[in-house]
């Protein structure tokens, strides 16, 4: 025989249930606790009416679905937009920058020799191009350049020059170069290496270059 049970009038129908009898009258009342409860079986009676189970738990859906709903969505978006981003950083290895194409990485530096030559000012604006500039004279260049490429027996075109004006051989950031240049004349502006030694050239002939670029 079907259950029924007899409800305090509420908003739903299922405030305060007490089990009542195992036949429809409900005229004996045993005391049930007083909580939402949609979960009865079969059919509630509230205020001595009949209601299908089925109505009760379609009214307590309504009145909870927006809300429990918008508490999932609001934490998806805290989820997605704070604490996701938070646990990709501790757990992506760092990315490294790249060095262009066909150059070669050492330390934080990405150098190019090339294989083709060009005049000096070509070379400048090959080297520019991937975002790098004509190797700077220096020991310390020399032989981080030279524990990657064997440079012995070609002339390659640096970041060395003559100013014009003041005669005086200088770098591309503008400090002077102090030390003497093999063959220097007046009409040998600018300088490659060759074996270590820095050496003055006519810009205009055409020499293999060295790039250098910063990551």
């Amino acid at each position: 025989m079907d259950m029924f049970v007899k409800t305090r009038l509420g908003p739903t129908g299922c405030l305060a249930p007490w089990r009542c009898s195992e036949k429809p009258g409900c005229d004996l009342p045993v005391s049930w606790p007083t909580r939402m409860d949609c979960h009865l079986p079969k059919l509630v009676v509230a205020s001595s009416v009949c209601v299908p189970q089925s109505r009760c738990v379609k009214s307590w859906i309504q009145k909870y679905s927006v809300p429990i709903i918008c508490f999932l969505v609001v934490g998806l978006i805290v989820f997605f937009a704070v604490f996701l981003p938070v646990y990709l950083l501790r757990t992506c290895p760092p990315v490294h920058p790249a060095c262009p194409n066909k150059w070669t990485r050492s330390n934080e530096k990405c150098f190019f020799v090339s294989q083709a030559t060009k005049d000096w000012n070509s070379s400048l604006e090959f080297c520019k191009s991937d975002g790098g500039t004509l190797l700077p004279a220096g020991n310390e260049m020399l032989q981080e350049i030279g524990s990657l490429h064997n440079l012995v027996g070609n002339d390659y075109w640096i970041g060395l020059n003559k100013d014009t004006d003041s005669e005086e051989w200088k770098q591309l950031n503008g400090s002077v170069w102090p030390w003497p240049i093999k063959h220097d004349h007046p009409k040998m502006s600018c300088s490659c290496i060759n074996s270590g030694e820095y050496v003055a050239l006519d810009c205009f002939t055409s020499r293999h270059w060295i790039c250098v670029k910063s990551l």
